[in-house]
């Protein structure tokens, strides 16, 4: 049950949030007369030439009352609106522009009338312009044609809400019947990943959150946004130092550690990101920053080890934090030079444009030799961490191994789901795209965990087969967390778009904060207790 109370609540809320495009139009629909928009400087434009101003609410209503002034100063001759259906004809000009902006209200321009509703603008005494074969307007649609536009958008958004039940009630289903498996490691591992799951989730929407507070705070430059990224770093570790250290029971201490790790790698990842999307073109300009993030988390170590309350106090979690970073770094490094242009982690490029399939198939290579390279020289990196007899130096093998075992979860992110997207033919960026990406890495991470569990050699005891057992459960979970996160950030953009709600950063700062009001009690309270007494 607690499974279940821990997995329903970020999963309910990305389906809900997932048809957001639904209720968005829905809702547009049923307040278009009261919705005000940014209204563009070309109609503005053509309003002052005119002598008319719009008032911005998309109703029937206003925008006809703002045509009627437009007709109007094209009958006295204020306006270029000698030719119907020409460049420089104001009238259409205009009504195309409300047309755009307001498109939920069923605004339709042809050259000579513009209609909305049971309301209409006819301008009299010009010419009907040439038409086609069939007798309809050039460069003019049909009341038909209109009305089969609208409800195509309406179907879309219908079927994102359908998609996105069908698809959270069978993961639902499928985590639930993996957890409580007679198979004893099947049922270990998932909960394993679950575990994984939740912390990546709340790690990676706080992840999104932080991408828009530089533009909440109007910080546009690129050496500002990177220190301010780096500032959000080193704020996160210093909560995560402080809290540790107030918790003195060893469980609740353990427990803020295990939420608070995810939280500062993803600030850490996000500070290499960001300094790496501000970079030169120069492809060699992302692998200097990645070097010099080291260089920082060095600086970090030193300073940090004269401030911490007790000698290597949470070195663990500022190794791996660091390493996972770094991991991240050189991921981002690699698929802009395969690329050829910076995508963000898990994402697309500054276009929402995902990597093609040719791409995407060589980062999944990558992804391949990251795993084997994990494999092979995590043990050895862990016996030199054990054979080191100087502190600095057990530092070193810490990160190290931290960041080789970290480069597949990440590389991982840039090539599978997109891969089996090109495959299935889904257009990328759409909300489709990204609930279709969830499923799959959720189908993969299940496989994952039935894969350690049915082969022998993952349970044969070997340190090799434990290691590559906790790196295999571990991408499973990262992944699935990865894409539901990937989800919620995709939903609320798609609830924004064409709504005066606020700036993303306000609304996902909310959602993001009530989520976490709920799962970090679950999660602390009840799954964790019992995700613990599984794994023993």
């Amino acid at each position: 049950m607690a499974m279940a109370r821990s997995m329903i609540v970020p999963l309910i809320a990305c389906a809900l949030l997932a048809s957001a495009d639904a209720l968005s139009i829905a809702s547009k629909n049923a307040s278009a007369a009261h919705q005000s928009l940014e209204v563009s400087s070309q109609l503005l434009a053509l309003g002052a030439d005119c002598r008319c101003s719009f008032s911005g609410k998309c109703g029937c209503e206003e925008a006809m009352k703002f045509m009627g002034c437009i007709k109007s100063a094209c009958d006295s001759g204020r306006c270029s609106c000698d030719k119907a259906g020409g460049v420089a004809d104001h009238f259409v000009n205009a009504c195309g522009q409300m047309e755009t902006m307001c498109l939920a209200s069923g605004i339709l321009c042809t050259p000579i009338a513009a209609t909305c509703g049971q309301l209409s603008v006819v301008r009299a005494g010009v010419a009907q312009p040439s038409t086609s074969s069939e007798g309809q307007s050039a460069g003019s649609i049909t009341i038909e044609e209109h009305r089969k536009t609208m409800e195509a958008h309406e179907a879309h958004s219908h079927q994102a809400f359908g998609m996105a039940l069908i698809i959270i009630i069978s993961c639902l289903a499928i985590v639930f019947a993996m957890a409580n498996s007679s198979n004893k490691a099947i049922a270990v591992n998932t909960w394993a990943s679950i575990d994984y799951v939740i912390v990546v989730f709340l790690g990676v929407s706080w992840f999104y959150v932080m991408n828009h507070i530089c533009d909440y705070f109007a910080i546009k430059e690129g050496m500002h946004s990177t220190v301010a990224h780096i500032a959000f770093s080193v704020g996160f570790l210093v909560v995560a130092i402080i809290g540790a250290w107030l918790f003195k029971d060893p469980t609740s201490r353990n427990i803020w550690v295990s939420v608070m790790t995810i939280q500062v790698l993803f600030a850490n990842t996000g500070a290499i990101g960001t300094a790496q999307t501000h970079s030169s073109g120069d492809m060699l300009g992302g692998l200097y920053i990645v070097l010099g993030a080291a260089g920082l988390f060095a600086l970090l170590a030193v300073i940090l080890r004269y401030f911490k309350p007790e000698p290597n106090f949470l070195d663990e979690m500022e190794c791996s934090t660091a390493g996972g970073a770094l991991a991240a770094g050189v991921v981002l490094w690699i698929n802009r030079v395969v690329c050829g242009e910076y995508h963000q982690l898990g994402g697309g490029n500054k276009d929402g444009l995902t990597p093609s399939r040719g791409d995407a198939m060589i980062m999944f290579a990558v992804c391949i030799g990251f795993c084997i390279m994990a494999v092979v020289l995590t043990p050895k990196l862990a016996q030199k961490f054990k054979n080191a007899d100087n502190y600095w130096v057990q530092r070193f093998y810490s990160v190290l191994t931290s960041m080789i075992g970290i480069l597949p979860y990440f590389s991982s992110a840039m090539s599978l789901a997109h891969m089996a997207l090109h495959h299935f033919g889904v257009e990328s960026g759409c909300i489709q795209a990204v609930l279709l990406s969830a499923l799959l890495n959720t189908v993969i991470g299940c496989l994952i965990i039935v894969m350690v569990a049915k082969v022998r050699y993952f349970s044969n005891g070997s340190e090799i087969a434990m290691q590559l057992t906790g790196l295999l459960t571990g991408l499973g979970g990262y992944i699935t967390g990865m894409g539901w996160s990937a989800l919620l950030n995709k939903a609320i953009d798609e609830a924004l778009e064409g709504q005066e709600l606020g700036h993303p950063f306000e609304i996902k700062f909310v959602v993001t904060v009530g989520l976490s009001a709920v799962l970090l009690p679950v999660y602390a309270c009840y799954f964790k207790p019992i995700a613990d007494a599984k794994a023993a």
